[in-house]
């Protein structure tokens, strides 16, 4: 399906999540709205265990929240299948974690190909568009190497890549440069607004570091549940 060129890509209403802690009821989201553009770019901040994984997950269609409605591209997540719904996640979000959760087994090109070869895609056509994704991620000569055999910038922009070889209306990224030093976090959180730019993919981004989310169109603070803008 064609996204469109403009108008709201993501949206939450009135997100509700709790979970039980012996007989306390703890509340992690309450009515959470968001609305994400295309093509925009979101910081979300926050205390630790305020809810923002939970958010993500949330708006990926990996958790479901006791009550409100996330809509991708038009599509409700929550009124349609398990197996309907798995088809949406993989056509229009990609994710990226503090961890690459590469599967060790495989050479990058063969990870930056599963999203596709997970659609349908011909894998003649599916190595084709990940070695080209690749190599807007500089790392074409590091195709046929496997995750052990690559630094921690190259597994992450390989992490990178797989998420948005797709080309999916949204990325969902937690902490994704969390696990790296400095100078290359900077080095990756460039690649990604400049492909966030580029794609005119919508990017929605847990951190804790106010120094990248500075770089970011918008940046909101999760607080009791709530989500609200930060200056």
């Amino acid at each position: 399906m064609s996204k469109p060129d403009h108008g709201i890509v993501l949206e939450a209403s009135d997100i509700h999540r709790s979970f039980r802690q012996g007989s306390r009821e703890i509340v992690v989201l309450d009515r959470a709205q968001l609305q994400v553009e295309r093509g925009a770019s979101i910081a979300i901040l926050g205390a630790s265990g305020a809810g923002k994984s939970t958010l993500l997950h949330i708006l990926g269609g990996l958790d479901k929240p006791d009550q409100g409605a996330v809509t991708v591209a038009g599509q409700s997540l929550w009124s349609v299948s398990e197996t309907e719904r798995a088809a949406i996640r993989n056509r229009e979000f990609g994710f990226v974690y503090q961890f690459h959760h590469l599967l060790p087994e495989f050479t990058a090109l063969e990870n930056v190909a599963m999203p596709l070869l997970l659609r349908g895609l011909p894998a003649a056509a599916a190595r084709q568009q990940a070695s080209a994704m690749l190599d807007r991620v500089g790392l074409a000569p590091r195709a046929t190497h496997k995750p052990g055999e690559m630094s921690g910038g190259e597994r992450q922009r390989t992490a990178l890549a797989r998420a948005l070889v797709g080309e999916p209306a949204c990325l969902l990224g937690d902490e994704p440069t969390g696990n790296l030093d400095e100078q290359t976090a900077d080095r990756v959180f460039s690649m990604l607004l400049e492909l966030n730019r580029e794609l005119a993919t919508s990017l929605v981004l847990v951190t804790h570091d106010p120094r990248l989310a500075a770089r970011m169109d918008r940046r909101l603070e999760l607080r009791n549940g709530c989500l609200s803008p930060m200056s």
